[in-house]
């Protein structure tokens, strides 16, 4: 076996070291992906979704049109998804939309698409910082309720911080339907919690031995926080019983600790409600190492 020396390039990932900190970007990618779909002199956006956009399923005469262009949507979606799950975790509410139209895609999905490819030609360069870390997790949990026009099932966001480092994201509509907002949250962070345990026997298993990690769960609803920290069941939650009683169960153990944070810094918007909120952006990408 030869050693190549320091890895810089890994499945369409540009690897460059810095002392301590690791930043991976896939710009090459970026850039050919521009040029397949002659998106690279477009118009520069700042964000990848219009905020009047609506993901509509497609009527039958919107998809002819779209079957016009001759393009393969699953593919250049797919495309699209590779980036958002290796390297832009900005990008994973918006083709979280695009891939539930796999099937009959329509212009408006297309157009969609497009904007995307707008929003990465001025930022083709961004990517993920990984820098050494301390033992400690946080879990930002986000969800939009019934923001599904078809199904009104929510959506929900998912990111997971070592220290300072995101190692985890996701963005994905929830499986059924909730009654409540507050139902939706706290499924989102109940999940945001079994993702929690997932890492720590992952860390255990690989090299930290038996060492003990910190959870500190941020959401900004207050109506979960309270179902969750209240140990009285009630018949209006009789369906959500077995998360509830879990995430009892534990912050019981103090294996984590649930602290409320403002929507407007929570890192959580980036899976769930990019487009739709007024917040403070840059403040979000660089809390989330995406530079």
């Amino acid at each position: 076996m030869e050693d190549l020396g320091p890895i810089k390039h890994i499945l369409g990932i540009k690897a460059c070291k810095d002392t301590n900190v690791l930043s991976l970007s896939q710009n090459t990618l970026i850039e050919k992906i521009l040029g397949e779909y002659g998106m690279a002199a477009s118009k520069l956006v700042t964000t990848e979704l219009d905020a009047v956009t609506y993901f509509l399923p497609a009527s039958d005469e919107e998809h002819r049109l779209f079957l016009s262009l001759g393009v393969n949507y699953c593919c250049a979606v797919s495309l699209l998804n590779y980036l958002a799950i290796l390297t832009r975790p900005d990008l994973a509410f918006s083709v979280s939309l695009l891939l539930q139209h796999l099937e009959k895609p329509g212009m408006v999905h297309w157009n969609v698409f497009k904007r995307i490819l707008s929003y990465l030609l001025g930022t083709r360069m961004l990517g993920l910082t990984i820098a050494k870390a301390q033992l400690n997790i946080r879990v930002y949990a986000d969800a939009s309720y019934a923001n599904c026009p078809v199904s009104r099932r929510s959506h929900a966001g998912l990111m997971i911080f070592l220290d300072n480092t995101l190692i985890h994201w996701k963005s994905q509509r929830q499986p059924s339907v909730s009654s409540s907002s507050t139902k939706a949250e706290y499924k989102a962070w109940y999940d945001g919690a079994q993702q929690f345990l997932w890492f720590c026997k992952l860390f255990n298993d690989v090299s930290f031995g038996n060492s003990t990690f910190h959870l500190i769960l941020l959401v900004d609803n207050q109506p979960s926080i309270a179902l969750a920290k209240n140990p009285l069941s009630s018949v209006r939650i009789m369906n959500m019983d077995i998360k509830f009683n879990w995430i009892g169960k534990q912050l019981l153990k103090g294996l984590f600790e649930i602290s409320y944070v403002p929507t407007a810094v929570s890192q959580g918007l980036f899976e769930v409600k990019r487009a739709w909120h007024s917040v403070n952006w840059d403040s979000l990408m660089e809390g989330s190492k995406i530079r």
